[in-house]
Formats: C-alpha cells, sequence, structure tokens
C-alpha cells in the first residue's frame, strides 16, 4: 500500500512540475488581426533572365525609407512573358506594397504582400 502512495503522490508531483513549466509559455498562433499599411511599389527594372523569363525589380517607400525587392522574392519564380504582358511590367509603373503590423495575437509580427495591381 505505502508503494502504490508512493507511485501516485510520485506521478501527481511529476504532472504538476509540467503543467507549472507550461503554464508560462506565450502560446503562438492565431487568431491574429493586422493593420495594413499601403505603399508604392514602383518598377524600376525589367531584365531578361533567360528567353521567356525576367527578373522585376521595385523600389518600395514606406514608413522605413526606401528598400528594393523583387518579384521572384514574393512569388518564388520569375515572371513569364506573359506576366510582363498582362501586369504591364515596365519600369516607371507603380505596384501596391502591403506591410501588415500585428495588432492582436502571437502571430508574426510583421508580414509583407506584393499586389500586382495598380497603386491608388
Amino acid at each position: 500500500m505505502k508503494l502504490l502512495f508512493k507511485s501516485f503522490f510520485g506521478i501527481i508531483l511529476f504532472s504538476l512540475l509540467l503543467w507549472s513549466c507550461k503554464s508560462n509559455e506565450i502560446t503562438e498562433g492565431g487568431p491574429c488581426s493586422y493593420r495594413t499599411i499601403t505603399s508604392p511599389a514602383t518598377v524600376i527594372s525589367v531584365d531578361r533572365t533567360d528567353s521567356v523569363t525576367n527578373e522585376i525589380q521595385f523600389r518600395v517607400e514606406n514608413e522605413n525609407g526606401l528598400d528594393t525587392i523583387s518579384y521572384r522574392t514574393y512569388f518564388s519564380k520569375y515572371a513569364t512573358d506573359a506576366e510582363v504582358k498582362k501586369y504591364e511590367f515596365k519600369v516607371g509603373a507603380i505596384f501596391t506594397y502591403e506591410t501588415h503590423e500585428i495588432v492582436k495575437g502571437t502571430c508574426s509580427p510583421y508580414y509583407y504582400s506584393l499586389k500586382l495591381e495598380k497603386y491608388k
């Protein structure tokens, strides 16, 4: 009986120890809310990478100053000739860049998106 009591007491003590450690953790994830800041992204270069793809570079003006970004960074590929024509990528064209800043929750504090639509 003493052995059973000691085993039971040990399990309870171990469970409390695990619970106390876990309760101090900050859980990551949603739901989260973001504030969206819209900025212009101006095409500064359209360079051919091979016979059918192009590297597009943009200059972004936001609250942190100027930055250069590429189409490939946001879409994980070079822009095809069809995309260059469809979205009218040419030097001086202005598209929409968004900075998403967290206001509620414990998700990523920032994330960024390049919208393939004209900046308004």
